[in-house]
């Protein structure tokens, strides 16, 4: 009788780890299902320089736009991109030379252009003075540099890639959220005065929880083909 209790035990351990095991694998193969169905929000952003923004200044900035939407739960890939055409066609509303453009590293999940613009430009001069940037279309967003700097006017050096970086994220923002986008407070804030920079030189402004749910149904939107303006 002990030796047939014991094998009954032993049989109904190998049973409860054969169902554990089971169990462990089907939720395996639902995060697999879950994880092919809806990739990681991930943006590449083809970024134009023709501000020629210093390099430790880029830096920056570009870290900084990175966290916030970092926070967001939205990955950005930067890529170094050089226009081929003629400074003419700067601040143009038009993505085709950007499209046609070469870029250095690789393209990953959707895809939207950036560009930093000097301060004088013809766009720049048709849009209101207290604009930092805009947003056109569904793929291209613009900064005004210049604008940026009188922003940081008696900031210290190493805080204007921080405000730089602000105003990008804020651009960036225009484009998977839409043009009506603004909101009181974090980084959609339509008002950028002088508290609006200390709260963000302090890493203060970021997405509300509802935009940052609304930048990765966009995002994801995007990576499956589905663009809305």
């Amino acid at each position: 009788m002990k030796t047939a209790g014991r094998a009954q035990k032993t049989a109904a351990r190998r049973a409860w780890v054969d169902t554990r095991w089971a169990l462990a694998l089907a939720l395996l193969a639902a995060n697999s299902t879950v994880a092919a169905r809806d990739p990681d929000p991930t943006v590449t952003v083809r970024l134009y320089n023709y501000a020629r923004v210093p390099s430790g200044v880029l830096g920056g900035a570009l870290s900084e736009a990175t966290r916030i939407f970092s926070a967001a739960g939205v990955d950005l890939v930067w890529l170094d991109c050089v226009d081929p055409w003629s400074q003419s066609r700067l601040g143009s509303a038009s993505t085709e030379p950007a499209g046609k453009a070469g870029c250095d590293g690789q393209v990953r999940g959707a895809t939207v252009v950036l560009q930093i613009l000097p301060r004088s430009t013809p766009v720049s001069k048709a849009s209101p003075d207290a604009m930092f940037g805009f947003a056109t279309g569904s793929d291209l967003a613009a900064v005004f540099y210049g604008r940026v700097q009188d922003l940081a006017w008696g900031a210290a050096r190493n805080e204007i890639p921080l405000i730089l970086g602000a105003v990008m994220a804020h651009e960036l923002g225009h484009l998977l959220l839409g043009a009506n986008s603004h909101s009181p407070s974090g980084i959609m804030c339509a008002k950028w005065d002088r508290e609006y920079v200390r709260l963000a030189l302090r890493g203060y402004q970021h997405f509300s929880p509802e935009q940052s749910a609304s930048l990765r149904e966009a995002v994801v939107r995007r990576q499956k083909g589905i663009v809305q303006p």
